[in-house]
């Protein structure tokens, strides 16, 4: 039995981002009550001779998807699978890390041929990703070249085109996905959860395809986006120069901030309150007497960025709320600017 989960139509009112999404989600009920959606996919091949033979078939375009480590140091290196699929929907799945070394010297020698193979008319065919700036250097660092005008990205393509959206695989298959979802099986299935980032690839641009042709505007500003990413790729790679001792001084800096904001409260308070605590904020905000505004999707009274600016301006003079806002401004430089270049 087929279940297709949906949104609650009053959840509309409280996140009206997901309007497009549900529709897209309601117009599915007629293809699963008719069998028609999801679709089941063909097995993905995985012996290597035949990864081979359906490389050496001819297609315009071939989606390709990486599973690397992300944890261990120099993990671009440290590829584990090479999924790979054509427009007709047939798939393969290379468990990287089972192949000898003669084994993937052939493999990575047979992608090179298929991407630079050239067609009818000169085009060489081209190379789709989801998150080109995750696996682009990953085959780069394997000695696989392409080129900048031969790689799409279903990312950068939705976030030209929908840039108030999530941009996440996931989403992009709610929205065009002929499969059902797969995102459950990275664990459980690794080679059916990669088949399904091909296919979730495929499903997007083939959709994506045709919406950037009927916006030029768009089509033109992905274009120019498209174009830097070898630049991103690189500065990446470079990385930035650091003054690690300017960066040790600033964290001192934003340190005593936070903890003169927190000796303001206290002292205001009466009792040692943490201004990290949204709880401690909120019970010493209603025990002034203050109404704290509901959260926009909880519907519970909440001390967030926003609910403070208001309070702010409601109560100029309290010094907890003016310290809480001071707290959070020096500890999100810290963590967020300074902390990760610190020595």
């Amino acid at each position: 039995m087929q279940i297709l989960t949906l949104l609650h139509p009053a959840d509309l009112f409280r996140d009206r981002r997901a309007i497009l999404p549900s529709r897209r989600d309601w117009a599915k009920v007629p293809d699963v009550l008719a069998g028609r959606w999801p679709q089941h996919p063909t097995l993905p091949i995985t012996f290597l001779p035949a990864v081979l033979a359906w490389l050496a078939q001819p297609a315009p375009l071939l989606a390709c998807d990486t599973e690397y480590d992300p944890v261990t140091p120099q993990s671009r290196s440290r590829l584990t699978t090479v999924g790979l699929g054509k427009p007709d929907r047939s798939t393969a799945v290379v468990d990287w890390l089972g192949l000898t070394p003669p084994e993937q010297a052939v493999l990575i020698e047979a992608l090179q041929a298929v991407f630079t193979r050239t067609g009818k008319e000169g085009a060489t065919v081209h190379i789709v990703f989801h998150n080109a700036l995750a696996d682009w250097p990953v085959l780069a660092a394997h000695g696989l070249v392409l080129q900048p005008d031969q790689v799409d990205d279903t990312m950068q393509a939705h976030a030209v085109l929908w840039s108030e959206l999530p941009h996440d695989l996931e989403f992009l298959q709610r929205m065009y996905g002929r499969y059902g979802r797969h995102k459950q099986l990275r664990e459980a299935d690794p080679v059916r959860y990669n088949q399904g980032d091909v296919l979730a690839t495929l499903d997007a641009w083939d959709a994506l395809e045709q919406e950037l042709a009927a916006d030029p505007a768009s089509h033109a500003v992905y274009r120019q986006q498209m174009a830097l990413l070898p630049m991103l790729m690189e500065a990446h790679e470079r990385g930035i120069a650091v003054d690690t001792a300017e960066a040790t001084r600033l964290a001192g800096q934003l340190t005593a901030e936070a903890d003169r904001w927190q000796a303001h409260a206290q002292q205001s308070a009466g009792w040692p309150i943490n201004l990290g605590s949204e709880k401690q904020v909120k019970r010493e905000l209603l025990a002034r007497g203050y109404h704290l505004p509901a959260h926009p999707k909880t519907r519970k009274p909440t001390t967030d960025d926003d609910a403070l600016a208001g309070l702010a301006r409601q109560y100029p003079e309290d010094r907890v709320i003016a310290a809480r806002i001071g707290y959070a401004k020096a500890q999100q430089a810290y963590t967020h600017y300074v902390k990760p270049w610190v020595a």
